[in-house]
């Protein structure tokens, strides 16, 4: 047990590859600015680059993704993903190659390796990246970007600022899927139509469910609404904006997950490994949130909450002088960007560590900024959380909070998440048939306290000892609750340093 526990210290004092790798990505995020649903797949690929680059250096305990060669003998794994997440990264972030190749070759030396592992470790690492980024470059997202037309009806999307001439990424939805089996067995239901209590779009307008979101948006999203200074702040962490002239570009949405994910590695003292597995589910059900959620977007055609504010006519509030409190995307209403990525990641991080109940705190984006341009620092850049469902909860409710989603979208944002991140956790990233042989003592005792990421089944008695608590029952995640606003969790939780 003290070995185990000094270990566990040692880890936590000290980032692996797979971090390092991960905040020169968000870095590189912030420089870049892609939109929300690409930088979901950058981090997608470079996660999954990392997974195959530790697994195939490590034995192949894990069934591969994209990786079809065998255990590599001689190869370091940390040098490995270190290639391969640095590779992915100049493949996908071309304009800032210089820095990230010096970034690369001085991580690798500071391993101290000799020449042949080195030259091995390398090869591999960097091979698997150019492999796989070939691979995806027909995967749908270099032409995501087809033309749109707004449409003439109450409901329909309309353009929000005098300068938009489309919206972004109309096509992403016909981008493949990392994991999930295929975005219909994830998607939410449609707002109106067959299979809803709404035979066409004026019937879901005039019925109580819109008028009731509709009202609640109107009265707690909008700049003079009297937000608590916890939900301005609250609205302002989650906001993560991107590419916007007046607050700049920030990790995005998914790219917070990213971060939440290296914190609570670090705080759990995983091995390089197990945080280039977890990495690579994150990765993924971020990447395939990005395509759902856009698909769905594109699909419905729904309103921003200010165009149905200002509008006259059905479904509407006739209130042309209200302002959200963020401004808009530029892109569809229904469903949620914010609460799919934010769900499908900690779905996947509690099917990582068999409960939900991991506290953790989170820190805000460094260029992070509330809604009056003011740079967000002190208590309000860091905010605290007993799981990553209420994480989860509080990322997408924030929307709402900001004047920019109904309830609707957070609702069905995150259940489309869960489904998401379950899909992932099913589908990929398994462990490999064991050999026949007996498992060691000391593999024994670590799946014994729980520090190998695997999934607990829903409704288990048993404790998991990682977290110190019982895990969830069966009730979904993405609970019910329409219209609660976002709290503040009083967690307590200790720091690590990422780098």
């Amino acid at each position: 047990m003290l070995i185990m526990s000094l270990l566990a210290a040692f880890q936590r004092a000290h980032a692996n590859a797979i971090i390092d790798v991960d905040q020169d990505l968000l870095a590189a995020i912030r420089i870049g600015a892609p939109p929300p649903p690409v930088a979901a797949r950058d981090i997608a690929m470079v996660g999954i680059v990392m997974f195959d680059a530790a697994n195939a250096a490590t034995g192949l305990n894990y069934h591969p993704y994209s990786y079809s060669g065998g255990a590599v003998a001689g190869a370091s794994a940390e040098a490995a993903a270190y290639a391969a997440g640095y590779r992915m990264l100049e493949n996908l972030f071309p304009a800032q190659t210089s820095s990230l190749q010096l970034t690369a070759t001085s991580a690798i030396n500071n391993l101290g390796l000799d020449l042949a592992s080195r030259s091995i470790s390398v090869g591999l690492g960097t091979g698997i990246a150019n492999n796989f980024y070939a691979a995806r470059s027909t995967d749908g997202s270099a032409v995501a970007q087809t033309p749109y037309t707004p449409g003439d009806q109450p409901g329909n999307y309309q353009f929000t600022i005098p300068t938009q001439t489309t919206v972004v990424l109309s096509g992403w939805g016909d981008v493949k899927p990392f994991a999930i089996t295929s975005i219909s067995s994830v998607a939410p239901p449609p707002l109106w139509g067959p299979g809803t209590p709404y035979p066409t779009e004026a019937d879901y307008l005039a019925s109580p469910q819109y008028l009731g979101d509709l009202r609640f948006v109107e009265t707690h999203g909008c700049q003079a609404c009297g937000q608590t200074q916890d939900e301005l702040n609250l609205s302002a962490f989650w906001a993560d904006t991107n590419g916007n002239a007046k607050f700049g570009s920030t990790e995005t949405p998914p790219g917070h997950w990213v971060d939440i994910m290296d914190t609570v590695a670090g705080d759990a003292g995983l091995s390089l490994m197990q945080t280039a597995r977890l990495g690579a589910m994150v990765g993924a059900a971020l990447g395939d949130a990005g395509i759902v959620a856009w698909e769905v977007k594109n699909e419905s055609d729904f309103w921003r909450p200010d165009t149905a504010i200002h509008f006259t006519g059905l479904g509407g509030g006739n209130d042309p002088s209200w302002q959200p409190l963020w401004p808009d995307p530029l892109f569809q209403s229904y469903i949620s960007g914010h609460s799919t990525f934010s769900m499908a990641a900690a779905t996947v991080l509690d099917d990582f560590f068999g409960t939900d109940a991991v506290s953790f705190c989170a820190e805000a984006d460094p260029n992070a900024h509330d809604a009056n341009n003011n740079p967000l620092t002190g208590a309000a850049a860091q905010r605290c959380f007993a799981g990553f469902t209420e994480a989860a909860a509080e990322a997408g409710g924030s929307r709402l909070i900001g004047g920019i989603h109904f309830a609707s979208d957070n609702m069905q944002g995150l259940l489309t998440g869960e489904r998401i991140g379950d899909q992932v956790a099913a589908n990929a990233f398994t462990p490999a048939p064991e050999p026949s042989s007996l498992v060691t003592v000391a593999t024994a005792m670590i799946l014994f306290l729980g520090l190998v990421g695997g999934r607990q089944r829903r409704g288990e008695e048993e404790r998991s000892l990682a977290a110190g608590i019982l895990p969830r029952g069966p009730e979904s995640r993405a609970s019910a609750i329409r219209y609660s606003s976002p709290r503040r969790s009083r967690a307590t939780c200790r720091r690590v340093s990422k780098r």
